[in-house]
């Protein structure tokens, strides 16, 4: 019946859920790694953000990464990124989390829709 669901309709449940480890091409061709549970939204990647703090990446922010499928987004900052989970980097995509519609706004960062509102992959 294509309706929606609010978040105060839902009830938030942990899974063990693993990661798929994916390589991201830097311009000059050296690999960051990231850590998803949704490699299916790679097509909607707007940004890698690394948090400010994070010595390892703080080289690579405001450079540009190529995704694995070929797309060019912006190395950004931000503290809520998680240091310690996954490997520290992390893909914004539209419509993964609460994190990424919160990213999407506070950087502008637009949007790639690839599922439609029948849950089926388009413009991927």
């Amino acid at each position: 019946m294509q309706t929606t669901v609010a978040q105060a309709e839902t009830e938030e449940q942990e899974f063990n859920e693993f990661f798929n480890y994916v390589n991201f091409t830097l311009e000059d061709g050296n690999k960051l790694v990231i850590a998803t549970t949704r490699p299916e939204l790679l097509p909607a990647c707007l940004a890698v953000f690394v948090h400010p703090d994070d010595e390892r990446f703080t080289k690579y922010v405001g450079q540009t990464i190529i995704t694995p499928i070929g797309g060019k987004v912006p190395i950004l900052t931000d503290d809520k990124v998680k240091m310690d989970k996954g490997t520290g980097v992390v893909m914004c995509c539209s419509y993964g989390d609460e994190t990424d519609v919160f990213w999407i706004k506070k950087y502008t960062l637009g949007e790639k829709i690839v599922i439609d509102r029948y849950g089926k992959m388009q413009n991927s």
